[in-house]
């Protein structure tokens, strides 16, 4: 090293070995972290260079924003697990809630059932509803989620009827638009299995018989990306409230039925 730029280097290391003193002295209790330099400077084959410990600090300084690169990755992926997780537990809760809506309605309707001296043995009650994540992702909108009850009304069972020696008149079940009559009331053509379905895959579902389902005449099963249809059926539908999909069951006597014929099935 030539003597005027040592000298030179020698006299700002001892400036600034003062000026830590200084603040030392002044301001013992600080806690900021002051260094001194030692001189002189580690001689090698290339020229001058820092100690090795100042180099080892320099080394590490290179490398701080790698942990904050990381985060910017790591972070982002986590709440998006997280955020669907927490979407499919409202999924869940949402149905959980519907369906103890339904019981409680059902049980309501099996005692209204007595009061009012309806004929029909069983209830059945359905409900939809339509569930979207918290945070909407990749342009999932949501799905729909259906809750069904089905269950006996409370109308009680006729004993001494049953059992008695009088011969009774047999009843049988028909609907407002069939053009048959039913001899059992869970016949399938009247407890429907009702199923939702997305609107593109409906051209490929079959029925139990294995025919095609085509538009509802009354709904048209038109405007949404989800239908309904039945196992026993031919048609889909748009809302699970078209009159398609009802069955307003009436029991009269088998004397009344007229020119109906009996069912296929139950017949």
């Amino acid at each position: 090293m030539p003597p005027l730029y040592e000298r030179h280097v020698k006299s700002n290391y001892q400036q600034h070995n003062r000026k830590v003193m200084y603040f030392r002295t002044h301001f013992p209790h600080t806690n900021e972290k002051l260094h001194t330099f030692t001189y002189p400077l580690r001689q090698t084959a290339k020229g001058v260079s820092l100690p090795a410990s100042r180099q080892k600090r320099s080394l590490f300084r290179d490398y701080q924003g790698s942990m904050t690169a990381e985060a910017s990755l790591a972070v982002p992926l986590f709440l998006f697990f997280m955020i669907n997780i927490l979407s499919m537990t409202l999924f869940f809760h949402t149905f959980a809630q519907n369906l103890e809506t339904l019981h409680q309605q059902g049980r309501q309707l099996s005692m209204l059932a007595y009061v009012t001296g309806a004929e029909d043995e069983m209830i059945q009650l359905v409900r939809p509803a339509r569930v979207k994540p918290v945070v909407p992702v990749l342009a999932y909108p949501g799905t729909n989620i259906v809750s069904c009850c089905y269950m006996r009304a409370w109308t009680g069972y006729d004993v001494e009827r049953k059992f008695s020696g009088e011969e009774q008149e047999e009843y049988v079940y028909i609907t407002e638009n069939g053009t048959v009559y039913h001899r059992e009331r869970n016949c399938t053509h009247l407890t429907l299995s009702i199923e939702l379905a997305g609107k593109d895959e409906v051209g490929q579902l079959r029925n139990e018989s294995g025919g095609k389902y085509y538009p509802c005449e009354k709904c048209g099963g038109d405007g949404s990306s989800f239908v309904y249809v039945t196992g026993e059926g031919t048609r889909y539908h748009n809302t699970i409230t078209c009159s398609g999909l009802k069955r307003t069951v009436i029991s009269i006597p088998l004397s009344e039925v007229g020119g109906r014929p009996p069912c296929s099935r139950c017949g």
